[in-house]
């Protein structure tokens, strides 16, 4: 089935049902979580649901049976795989090099110096606080807190004299 041809079979299952119900797109999109206008995408076949959740919902709300609900899985499958781009084809892996000649022994291979050693924090963990703003951030709340104990009154801390705790 070409691409477009699935996508309109989809539509034309989608279109049916609303026709069938007779409520308008804002009002079956409000039932179904949706905005009028994305629901009104599926019908025209502009768009393909991400998930079929919604695609359920609607047939279920419609009064869809068991033949008509197996009919839209079926048609949103094959509008799905053809929304979604083709997969790359796999490249042919290179052939293995030959193993060196059981003489010549490998040199044992040194650990760079920038090795993690036990107990100090990866290479990504370490990225992630190196980002800009990170740091100031924390060290940021730190100090809002920290100078928030200090500069405060005694009777700031405390709790009114008629608060009642829940």
């Amino acid at each position: 089935m070409p691409k477009d041809a699935a996508v309109e079979e989809f539509a034309r299952l989608v279109r049916a049902l609303k026709a069938r119900d007779g409520r308008s797109y804002e009002a079956l999109g409000r039932r179904l979580s949706v905005s009028a206008s994305t629901l009104h995408r599926y019908c025209s076949g502009a768009t393909v649901p991400e998930e079929f959740a919604v695609v359920a919902r609607l047939a279920l709300l419609c009064g869809a049976d068991g033949a008509e609900r197996r009919a839209l899985d079926v048609a949103w499958n094959r509008a799905d795989a053809a929304r979604r781009p083709p997969a790359p084809e796999p490249r042919a892996k290179p052939a293995p090099e030959p193993a060196p000649a059981p003489e010549a022994a490998p040199e044992p291979e040194l650990e760079p110096v920038h090795a993690r050693a036990p107990g100090l924090p990866s290479e990504r963990w370490r990225r992630r606080w190196e980002r800009p703003g990170v740091v100031g951030g924390v060290l940021a709340v730190v100090a809002m807190v920290t100078l928030g104990a200090v500069l405060l009154p005694e009777k700031a801390r405390e709790r009114p004299p008629n608060h009642r705790r829940r």
